[in-house]
């Protein structure tokens, strides 16, 4: 109920987060400006959103969010180990997890989030994939 009445964006995020917070390790938030991804909010085990805030990718470089901004409906699986990953992992300390789900968020077609959740070194075992695409 909170989500189909929000006062503003933040709300709608600090909402995901809580729920989402609730069954997985780390849920974090980014939203895209222009040809770019920035962290904006997150939760979790080891995570700093100061350190998510300074999260930046380029849109144009290798990466799991620039598949899916190409029109990818998400991500499933372990993210490789590549420049974009290893500095998104910083902002809980450096550990790769050992699977992760991303989903771009995109209103009225236009892309302008992504959702990222993980559970550490316990894997995305049981995750209802089906909810998660209609909670994006």
């Amino acid at each position: 109920s909170r989500l189909l009445s929000p006062k503003d964006r933040d709300d709608v995020g600090r909402t995901l987060l809580a729920y989402l917070g609730q069954r997985f390790s780390r849920v974090a938030l980014f939203v895209v400006r222009k040809n770019e991804v920035g962290g904006w909010m997150g939760t979790g085990t080891g995570l700093s959103e100061e350190a998510l805030a300074r999260y930046q990718a380029d849109l144009a470089k290798p990466s799991v969010f620039l598949n899916l901004a190409q029109g990818g409906e998400y991500f499933l699986g372990p993210l490789a180990p590549m420049p974009a990953h290893r500095e998104l992992a910083r902002a809980w300390g450096g550990e790769m997890p050992a699977e992760c789900l991303l989903l771009p968020i995109r209103l009225k077609g236009r892309l302008v989030s992504f959702l990222y959740a993980d559970r550490g070194p316990d894997g995305l075992a049981g995750l209802d994939l089906e909810e998660m695409l209609h909670l994006a």
